[in-house]
């Protein structure tokens, strides 16, 4: 039996290729021979094509706290569940697992596929990387949709971590040359996604594929600036805003204005110009050289651009309106006693929340 790890990473289409591989699971199942297993936390999500850890999340945590009998033990019980569906190949994702894939996680694979109890016969990883600068400003969005980073240049030099992430990577996954690790270029272009993986690395026909509508939405970034200050003055109003912009389509919202734009574009190409040796070395040890030329072309001249404090933020009347209606609630009687109840959950013991919360008492 085949194992493909899909591992990430971050703002690169996980997402999308979760819900088609959940959408399609019994056809995937049936007619292909391919088992993307359940997750009960994470069906739902995977179900609506929204933001999800997918159905490797568990695999994630054993990694994370290297519990490597126990991810070695989900693995074989998966692969035991595939097998009983006359199942050959075994579909695992999760966008974060790029990051917990270190030298004993790789140990614990190549013992899965040497071991003579395992029903594994080969490991295949897929990991998809974007342009560094698109990288960074869909991730600033995706990581402050409450507004608690305080800026954008705060943000990328202390949160950012994929570059660094890689780096340790490419590092490792040279030293296992038993695992069949694949690096793809990510474009927003659904049919060359699934292309991408369906067809090259699964070995399957995607034209029988159905698809729902997306409703993972982003954030721009007028409202982002917007929920920075709100967030330093009333972090429940912040919160409850932010759904609101998230529930909101993305083509109903107003354009950035163009000097916000080129203020977070001019520090996203300075972050990339200013590690640029470091990109190419990743660049280079996974075999992307199509990055090299995005890359380039990316890299305009410096140019003068207004402080963070100068910057115009761009609304039209939908989103004022989520505002007013915002604010006003969160100032009015309703809003004071959600809040009130709010601080008063903190303070129940532990055990007695989880009774609360199951019986909302």
């Amino acid at each position: 039996m085949k194992l493909y790890l899909h591992i990430g990473t971050e703002k690169t289409g996980s997402s999308f290729l979760q819900s088609l591989l959940f959408y399609n699971k019994d056809y995937l199942q049936n007619q292909k021979g391919l088992y993307f297993p359940s997750h009960m936390h994470q069906d739902k999500r995977m179900r609506k094509g929204i933001v999800s850890a997918g159905n490797g999340l568990f695999l994630y945590e054993c990694f994370y706290n290297q519990k490597m009998s126990k991810a070695s033990k989900f693995i074989r019980e998966e692969a035991t569940k595939a097998k009983q569906l006359s199942c050959d190949k075994l579909v695992i994702s999760n966008e974060n697992l790029f990051r917990v894939l270190d030298d004993q996680a790789f140990i614990m694979l190549e013992e899965e596929l040497i071991s003579s109890n395992s029903l594994i016969s080969e490991i295949n990883i897929v990991l998809y990387v974007r342009e560094f600068s698109e990288h960074i400003l869909s991730m600033y969005k995706h990581r402050n949709k409450s507004g608690h980073y305080a800026s954008f240049q705060n943000w990328l030099n202390n949160y950012y971590t994929t570059l660094n992430v890689l780096q340790n990577y490419a590092n490792i996954f040279k030293k296992f040359d038993k695992i069949r690790s694949h690096h793809i270029f990510y474009r927003k272009d659904g049919k060359y996604m699934k292309q991408s993986f369906f067809k090259d690395f699964l070995n399957i026909d995607f034209d029988n594929l159905k698809e729902i509508d997306r409703v993972n939405e982003s954030l721009s970034l007028s409202e982002i600036g917007f929920l920075q200050s709100t967030y330093q003055e009333n972090k429940i109003a912040a919160e409850q805003l932010s759904k609101s912009f998230q529930k909101l389509k993305f083509k109903y919202k107003a354009k950035d204005t163009a000097s916000l734009q080129l203020f977070h574009k001019h520090h996203a190409i300075t972050f990339v110009k200013k590690h640029r040796s470091s990109i190419d070395s990743v660049i280079q040890d996974l075999g992307l050289s199509i990055l090299f030329k995005e890359i380039n072309k990316k890299l305009n001249p410096v140019i003068e651009v207004q402080s963070a404090d100068e910057l115009s933020l761009s609304f039209n009347q939908k989103q004022i309106k989520l505002i007013n209606k915002v604010l006003k609630e969160q100032y009015s009687g309703t809003a004071k006693r959600i809040g009130f109840r709010r601080r008063w959950v903190k303070l129940i013991p532990k055990p007695l929340l989880r009774v609360y919360k199951y019986y909302r008492i």
